[in-house]
Formats: structure tokens, C-alpha cells, sequence
């Protein structure tokens, strides 16, 4: 994002860096590249607050189930809120996540596996 966003400031366009979304080689080198996009203007939003942007109403239907398919796995509190909502307060099932597999890593193999003595 950073090579673009002074063209695109210079250009006239507001600039928003949504910054859960990018990363960088390091924390450090992704705290410092947000640092100099906000110093020249950018403004740092979360996905989750631009996502709630553009849904904008709740009584978009449209959009609002799958906004909150989005949600309700991936932005922590807001997400487990959401999931009250629909299964104590408006009597929905419970959502089925998916089942994630944690992988089993080999053993480091020794030296010896390698054909080295």
C-alpha cells in the first residue's frame, strides 16, 4: 500500500489503510509503514468498521447475512454478540462453524537422516 498511497493522496483521493488487512516483513516494519501513511494523511480504519460502513442499514437484507457470516467468525467480541443475538435473543440455531485441523508437525529429523555423520 505504501507506494501508492502519496500518488493517490496527490491525485485527491482520501485514503483509507484498513489496517488489519496488511502486513508487513515485521510487526515493526508494519507499524512503521502505518505510521507513515497516517503522518501523510492516510486514515486507519479496521475491516470490521468498514465493513459496518457499507452495510449502513440493517434493514438492507440484501447484504446483512452476509455481512454477518463475516463477522461472526472473525471480529472476536462483535462477532460473539452477534451470535447471541440471533440464538438467545431471536431464537435462531446456533451457527456451525467450520471445523479447523491443526496439522501434526514431523520431528526434526536428525543429522544422520540427511546422510551426514
Amino acid at each position: 500500500m505504501l507506494p501508492f498511497q502519496p500518488q493517490a493522496m496527490h491525485d485527491g483521493y482520501d485514503v483509507y489503510i484498513v489496517e488489519d488487512c496488511c502486513g508487513d516483513v515485521s510487526v515493526l516494519a508494519h507499524d512503521n509503514a502505518m505510521k507513515r501513511m497516517t503522518q501523510a494523511g492516510a486514515k486507519p480504519v479496521t475491516s470490521l468498521s468498514v465493513m459496518l460502513e457499507w452495510q449502513r442499514d440493517w434493514a438492507e437484507r440484501d447484504t446483512y447475512d452476509a455481512v454477518m457470516d463475516i463477522v461472526k467468525p472473525h471480529d472476536g467480541a462483535c462477532g460473539v454478540g452477534v451470535e447471541y443475538a440471533y440464538t438467545m435473543v431471536h431464537g435462531a440455531p446456533a451457527t456451525q462453524f467450520a471445523t479447523y485441523v491443526v496439522l501434526a508437525t514431523e520431528a526434526h529429523a536428525s543429522p544422520s537422516s540427511h546422510g551426514q555423520r
